[in-house]
């Protein structure tokens, strides 16, 4: 984390926040079955779509100033990670 600007260290830290809570729920709450999704289903999907608009944010604000320096890989991993516990969900309730 040396060469990391202050805004990488703010998803970072954004990005394990959601995966520590949506791990909680899960093991806390469970994967249970009934007619609306478990929490930790609801809450990857939203840090999944809150990766890809920030992704966007990011890339447009890359587009409108030359001086910035943005890390697009750490938006892509906590995108990727939330889609793979989305999916892990999905299967489990299959």
């Amino acid at each position: 984390m040396k060469n990391l600007s202050a805004y990488d260290r703010i998803k970072i830290v954004v990005y394990v926040i959601g995966l520590i809570l949506t791990i909680y729920l899960i093991t806390v709450v469970g994967l249970i079955d009934s007619h609306t999704p478990p929490p930790g289903f609801v809450l990857a999907l939203f840090f999944m779509f809150l990766g890809i608009l920030w992704y966007f944010v990011d890339r447009i604000v890359i587009h409108f100033s030359s001086f910035i320096q943005i890390k697009h890989s750490i938006n892509i991993f906590g995108i990727y990670l939330n889609f793979i516990i989305v999916i892990w969900i999905i299967i489990r309730a299959l």
